[in-house]
């Protein structure tokens, strides 16, 4: 009886630490998974993604467009290969990416359309997400980024 007592309460300690991997505490929000700001580096436009410790982006579903045109940019962030369950082998990035975009004053004034997708590893595939980045000068020549 005692070893059925044993088995019975090591199998139930199974059982909730297998359930806790399949299903974890908390699923992040897209917004939770990648945090988006831009600055201006000299006469240069960065637009940063902070991407949450558990969170990564697909290269190959990364785009910025002035909504007709692809406009274009250099990435700085590590780019790694792996394999998900998800889209199988693919590059990715993790922790930090930045996109330099040459020349913002081509784009005062203007709207443009960042496009990425991605994932909360293990647990979610993001759909893709588009933001429309709003680029602002004010009449002492001080600019702003509005994210919508």
């Amino acid at each position: 009886m005692k070893n059925i007592f044993i088995a019975l309460i090591l199998l139930t300690l199974s059982t909730i630490i297998s359930a806790e991997n399949f299903f974890p505490r908390e699923i992040l929000s897209s917004e939770d998974s990648f945090n988006l700001s831009a600055s201006v580096f000299k006469d240069d436009l960065i637009i940063s993604i902070l991407i949450n410790e558990k969170s990564y982006i697909y290269s190959e579903q990364l785009s910025l467009t002035d909504g007709i045109n692809d406009i274009s940019y250099e990435t700085i962030g590590e780019l790694l290969k792996i394999k998900d369950e998800f889209l199988g082998e693919s590059l990715i990035y993790r922790d930090s990416l930045n996109l330099l975009v040459r020349n913002l004053d081509r784009y005062i004034n203007k709207s443009l359309m960042l496009t990425y997708q991605g994932c909360l590893e293990k647990v979610i595939c993001y759909p893709k997400i588009s933001k429309n980045i709003k680029i602002k000068k004010d009449n002492k020549s001080n600019i702003f980024f509005e994210f919508l």
